[in-house]
């Protein structure tokens, strides 16, 4: 049977929640590199990161089975001021915190540093870290 990679993760708790959700929809799969990249995170890169293995026949059926509980998820989540869910992510470069990171930076590139994640609302142009669970947020009005 020959498998093939589907998605790439860079933590491996996604990588099992991921792996969990398609073997109760059972489908067969296991996660390669994941030893290496848990291990020593600075392989990550190097190896491509923690890739979800499934069947090359069930590929489609995996990805599809992925994406509709990642849509599902993404649907209860707002924006914390006005509880909005028109909301965008988007990645800034990290700014070192102490002099080795600058130094780092400096003489290996930015990339080094890796991106910070914020959320944009297109509602209320409020950036934010995390959204909140539209469900049980308390929403704040502002005056």
């Amino acid at each position: 049977m020959k498998f093939v990679p589907i998605r790439t993760y860079d933590n491996y708790v996604p990588a099992h929640i991921d792996l969990g959700r398609l073997k109760e929809e059972g489908i067969d799969g296991w996660l390669k590199d994941e030893n290496s990249v848990t291990v020593n995170p600075v392989l990550t890169n190097a190896v491509g990161g923690i890739k979800l293995m499934v069947p090359a026949e069930m590929a489609q059926q995996a990805t599809d089975i992925l994406i509709r509980e990642q849509a599902a998820y993404i649907a209860t989540l707002s924006c914390p001021n006005c509880g909005s869910h028109n909301f965008g992510s988007i990645s800034i470069p990290s700014k070192p915190g102490y002099w080795l990171e600058s130094m780092m930076a400096f003489f290996l590139g930015k990339s080094i540093l890796g991106t910070e994640k914020l959320y944009l609302c297109s509602n209320c142009n409020t950036q934010f870290k995390e959204p909140v669970d539209g469900k049980s947020a308390e929403l704040t009005i502002p005056d």
